[in-house]
Formats: C-alpha cells, sequence, structure tokens
C-alpha cells in the first residue's frame, strides 16, 4: 500500500511537472511567434524608413541639380552685367554723347547716362585728349 500511495504521489507530481512544462513549452511558442512578428514588422518598418530616406535624397540630389543650374545662370547674367561700364537704376538710360571737331579730325565718343552731369562727361574728353 505505501508503495501504491507513493506511485501515486509521484504519478501526481510527474503529471504537473508534464503540466508545468506543457504550459511553459506553450507560453515559449507563443513568445517565438511574438518575437517574429515583431521581427518582421520591424524590418517593415526599417524598409519604409529606408525608402522614405532614399526619395529625400532623391528630392536633394533634385534640387541640388537645380542649383547647380540656376548657379551656372547667374553666374552667365553675372559675366554679361559685368562688362557693363556702369550700373543703371530703373530710371537711368544709356546714352552716348560724341564730341567731334570742327574739320572731323578727332571725333570721340563717350557713353554715359542720362543722369551724369555733363562736366564728368567732359573731364572723361580732356582725359583723353588733354591738348
Amino acid at each position: 500500500m505505501k508503495l501504491k500511495k507513493r506511485i501515486n504521489d509521484l504519478e501526481k507530481i510527474l503529471e504537473e511537472k508534464n503540466n508545468t512544462i506543457n504550459n511553459l513549452t506553450n507560453e515559449n511558442k507563443n513568445l517565438l511567434k511574438k518575437i517574429n512578428q515583431l521581427e518582421i514588422s520591424s524590418d517593415n518598418k526599417i524598409k519604409e524608413f529606408k525608402d522614405k530616406l532614399e526619395q529625400k535624397n532623391l528630392k536633394i540630389a533634385e534640387s541640388n541639380i537645380k542649383m547647380d543650374e540656376k548657379d551656372k545662370i547667374i553666374k552667365q547674367y553675372e559675366l554679361k552685367i559685368s562688362k557693363f561700364p556702369f550700373e543703371l537704376s530703373s530710371e537711368e538710360v544709356i546714352m552716348s554723347i560724341a564730341f567731334i571737331t570742327f574739320d572731323e579730325s578727332l571725333v570721340f565718343p563717350i557713353i554715359c547716362k542720362n543722369t551724369d552731369i555733363f562736366k564728368f562727361v567732359e573731364n572723361k574728353f580732356y582725359e583723353k585728349y588733354s591738348e
């Protein structure tokens, strides 16, 4: 009898241990599923982030190309502007005054603005032809 009772007690303990093992195994499986889901979710989020980053990098590259093109245009305009002898405001215009002697042996055109003082233009003439 004692042995039967002991066997019964041990069988109960074994059954409890088996139940515990089964419960832990099930919990382990559930945790592994959750880990896999989280890995898939994080992989998707990483892929989304990489895609967004790539799109932003493309936009930045396009913006840089546009800026380079605009810089080239600005440099072209700066080169054209640098060829003018002076800057004009909105009311000013370029005009030419020609100094010509009576016998036409000397012809000296001067480019100036309509707002220049005539004395300034005359001084340019005398700088070139002091005699």
